[in-house]
């Protein structure tokens, strides 16, 4: 919860400038988690094809888009190994969206880091077998 402070989906959304009204920032959120909990391998461009759905009047989704696959396994900016196992290293030169993602941590580091596990529906919620 916000207790332990922003999930790592929340974090990169925000330290890339993805929201700015916040109306549609849950939504957002809540899709692109689902998504790469269903697909943890997805490609940028399975992710950007499957964000078609959530509407934002505000940024013009690409600062949205940049999020969403700087936590995909195949990120441009970690040489195509997974964004959110690889520690995030690099000098930028220039602040463009590729620079900021490299000087964020990775999902697991700030996961580990803050104690974080992820969230789950909760058991007394689901409907039984038997039912």
């Amino acid at each position: 919860g916000m207790r332990q402070g922003l999930h790592p989906v929340q974090q990169r959304i925000a330290s890339l400038h993805g929201s700015q009204c916040g109306f549609c920032t849950p939504g957002i959120v809540m899709a692109l988690y689902t998504l790469l909990r269903q697909h943890p391998d997805a490609t940028p461009t399975f992710i950007e094809e499957n964000m078609d759905g959530n509407l934002c009047r505000c940024t013009g989704y690409r600062p949205i888009l940049d999020a969403a696959k700087s936590l995909c396994c195949k990120a441009g900016g970690s040489s195509g190994s997974c964004a959110c196992k690889t520690p995030a290293t690099g000098e930028s030169q220039k602040d463009t969206s590729e620079d900021r993602v490299r000087d964020l941590p990775s999902c697991v580091e700030d996961m580990s880091s803050r104690s974080l596990s992820e969230p789950i529906f909760p058991p007394e919620l689901q409907l039984s077998a038997a039912a």
